[in-house]
């Protein structure tokens, strides 16, 4: 089934999840770690599936769509290094950062397959590539084979 909303996405639904699960390990954190290492940790494993819910605004405008699923990406990357920052300064353990890890990781796999094929997001690819319907049309005679002219007539 297509996704009809970033709801739908499976890259939203395991943000979500994970930025969850981030919540309740670092539920357990000493209260003097929160500036360091417990709100970075929140803030950037939410800002996945928020970054991937404004990304998918912006699907007709493809370099936007690519450059803010970047940004999501990116944020993967933010969140497993506050986890590896918590394991080495002692307040998470290996075996709890672990799963967490990995679950960011297949989420980051998840939206570079987005990244790649960003026309499979579109509404249409008329709207998605910006071309107007004259264009669009004429794009679709010329796939069809036929190219819309009438013979001339002798």
């Amino acid at each position: 089934m297509a996704a009809k909303t970033f709801r739908d996405t499976r890259a939203w639904q395991s943000a979500m999840d994970a930025a969850l699960a981030v919540r309740d390990v670092s539920k357990n954190f000493d209260a003097d770690q929160a500036t360091t290492l417990t709100d970075p940790l929140r803030l950037t494993s939410a800002g996945i599936a928020t970054t991937i819910a404004d990304a998918w605004r912006l699907r007709t405008r493809p370099s936007e769509f690519v450059d803010t699923l970047g940004a999501a990406e990116g944020l993967c990357a933010q969140t497993l290094t506050w986890l590896e920052l918590a394991v080495r300064a002692g307040v998470l353990t290996k075996e709890l950062a672990a799963p967490l890890m990995v679950k960011f990781e297949e989420i980051a796999t998840q939206l570079a397959h987005m990244i790649e094929q960003p026309e499979k997001w579109a509404t249409s690819k008329e709207t998605y590539y910006g071309t107007s319907n004259l264009v669009a049309d004429a794009l679709k005679k010329q796939r069809s084979g036929t190219s819309g002219r009438q013979p001339k007539q002798s």
